[in-house]
């Protein structure tokens, strides 16, 4: 039989064994100083369960600078001066639909065709070399940028001719490894023939 003593060594023994399995599995998602990941990827269901679990918030802004009206926006009939609007926004799998109201009661909707691939962008962007004072996390800068046709309604309504596309990029920050609540922020860019305009605004961190 074995003695309460060896009993405690052999237990010891089989915790300092675990010890760097557990610190492998708690790195594995560690970014290093001067990460860079910038490629275009097929969207697999890894990516499909990040991007049904992102959240917009209600609102949404409408990109202007101290430009003439009428020369930045394109592609939305009569623009609110305000650049606020209220937002819903909703995912299938094929397309994700965004129906927008401004101030005076005009209302459209942007219907984004899922696209393929998503551009994955992630970096360091102060890059720094370890120092000898402990271990610091490195944290990236993360884009995740999908490409796709749209089609639009209400306000929104412009020639399908125009073969305008749209570019949904959310935006955050992380490790190694990416989450939907790691993204804080999104940005949707329409061009097209005589088509012009970008909105952006917040999401909802999901826990």
């Amino acid at each position: 039989m074995f003695s309460h003593r060896a009993l405690g060594l052999m237990a010891g023994i089989a915790l300092s064994l675990l010890l760097p399995i557990s610190a492998a599995h708690a790195c594995a998602c560690c970014a290093e100083p001067g990460d860079r990941f910038d490629r275009a990827e097929a969207i697999d269901e890894y990516a499909l369960d990040v991007l049904a679990a992102v959240k917009f918030e209600g609102k949404a802004r409408l990109y202007t600078t101290a430009a003439d009206w009428a020369e930045q926006i394109k592609g939305i009939t009569n623009p609110a001066e305000s650049d606020t609007y209220d937002l819903k926004a909703s995912r299938t799998a094929r397309a994700w639909t965004f129906v927008l109201s401004d101030t005076k009661g005009h209302k459209g909707r942007l219907t984004v065709r899922t696209p393929a691939k998503v551009h994955k962008f992630h970096a360091d962007t102060k890059p720094q070399a370890r120092t000898s004072g402990g271990y610091v996390p490195t944290k990236l800068y993360k884009e995740w940028r999908l490409a796709g046709s749209v089609t639009g309604a209400g306000m929104f309504t412009f020639k399908k001719s125009a073969k305008s596309q749209a570019k949904l990029i959310l935006h955050g920050t992380g490790n190694g490894c990416t989450s939907a609540d790691q993204f804080t922020n999104w940005t949707l860019d329409v061009a097209g023939r005589g088509v012009q305009f970008r909105f952006f605004g917040t999401l909802r961190n999901v826990q």
